[in-house]
C-alpha cells in the first residue's frame, strides 16, 4: 500500500505538469480556434533559454528564470503574429498543420543553436528526499507541484476579476460581440499567447533539472494534448482532472507493466476517449461558432 501511495503521489506531481500544458492549449483554442501542437516546443525553448543563462552565463536562477520566461513570451507572440494570425479564418486543420510545422522548425532551431546532445541543468533546490507519511518527496517535487497548483488557483480570479481575463472570456464566447463591445480581439489573441508562454515556460524551466535539456524534450508534452482531449478542449477543470488521471495511469503502468508503457498508455487512452466519447470526458457545452 505504501508503494501504491508513492506511485499515485508521483503520478499526481507528473500529471500537474501535463495539466498546465493542457490548460494553455485549451485557453488558446477557446480564444483563437488554434490547436497548438507545438506546445511542448515552447517548454523546450524555455528550458534551453534557462540553461543558457544559468549554466553558460552563470547567472542566478531567479534572473535566468525571469529572462527565460520573457524570451518565451516574445517567441510565443512572434509565432502567433507571424505564423498563426494570418490563418485566423482558415479551417482548423490548416492551423494544426501550421503548428506541426512550427514544432519541426523550433526543434531544428534548437539543434542548430545548441546541438543535438542532451545537457544537464543543475538543480536549484536540494534533491535529497525527505519523508511525509512514508511518502518520499524532494524539495524539487514540492516546488513543481506547488507552482502548478498555484497557477491553477490563480487562473480563476484572473479570468473572473481582471479586465484582461474578462476580455479573454468574452472573446472565447463570441468574437463579434466582444469586438462590438470595444474589446480588441487581436490584442486578446496576443494576451492569450502571453499567458500560455508563462504557464509552459515555467514548467519547462522547473522540469529541466529532472529531465535534462535536449531538442526533442518537447515531444514529452504532446501528452498535454491528450489531457486537453480528455477535457474536450473546452474545460479548464477537465484539463486539471485529466492531467492528474493521466499522470497516475502512466506511473502505475510504467511500474506494474513496463517502463515502455509510460508513453504508450497515454496514446491508448487518447484512442479510447476518441472512440468512446469524442467530445471529451469533462467537456463543457459550447455554442457552435459559424
Amino acid at each position: 500500500m505504501v508503494r501504491l501511495a508513492q506511485l499515485i503521489v508521483d503520478g499526481i506531481i507528473l500529471g500537474s505538469t501535463y495539466a498546465i500544458c493542457a490548460i494553455g492549449m485549451v485557453v488558446i483554442f477557446k480564444a483563437t480556434d488554434v490547436i497548438n501542437i507545438a506546445q511542448g516546443e515552447l517548454v523546450m525553448m524555455a528550458a534551453f533559454f534557462g540553461f543558457t543563462f544559468r549554466v553558460l552565463f552563470g547567472w542566478s536562477f531567479i534572473l535566468s528564470f525571469s529572462l527565460a520566461i520573457g524570451l518565451v513570451i516574445l517567441l510565443s507572440m512572434a509565432l502567433e503574429r507571424l505564423a498563426l494570425r494570418p490563418l485566423i479564418k482558415a479551417p482548423i486543420w490548416t492551423n494544426i498543420i501550421a503548428t506541426m510545422a512550427l514544432l519541426i522548425i523550433l526543434q531544428s532551431i534548437a539543434r542548430l543553436i545548441w546541438g543535438p546532445e542532451p545537457y544537464t541543468f543543475p538543480p536549484f533546490l536540494s534533491r535529497i528526499p525527505f519523508t511525509i507519511a512514508k511518502i518520499r518527496l524532494t524539495q524539487h517535487d514540492v516546488v513543481i507541484f506547488g507552482t502548478s497548483i498555484l497557477y491553477m488557483i490563480l487562473l480563476y480570479p484572473f479570468f473572473k476579476y481582471t479586465k484582461v481575463g474578462k476580455g479573454m472570456r468574452a472573446v472565447q464566447m463570441d468574437k463579434e460581440a466582444a469586438s462590438l463591445m470595444g474589446i480588441s480581439v487581436r490584442k486578446m489573441y496576443s494576451y492569450v499567447w502571453m499567458l500560455n508562454a508563462i504557464l509552459v515556460g515555467t514548467i519547462g524551466i522547473l522540469l529541466a533539472p529532472r529531465l535534462g535539456v535536449y531538442s526533442t524534450m518537447g515531444l514529452l508534452f504532446i501528452k498535454g494534448f491528450v489531457v486537453a482531449v480528455m477535457g474536450g478542449f473546452t474545460s479548464l477543470a477537465g484539463s486539471i482532472v485529466g492531467g492528474f488521471l493521466l499522470g497516475i495511469i502512466e506511473t502505475l503502468a510504467g511500474f506494474y507493466i513496463s517502463s515502455a508503457m509510460k508513453d504508450i498508455v497515454s496514446f491508448i487512452v487518447l484512442i479510447l476517449i476518441l472512440i468512446v466519447k469524442p467530445t471529451g470526458l469533462f467537456s463543457e457545452s459550447v455554442t457552435k461558432r459559424v
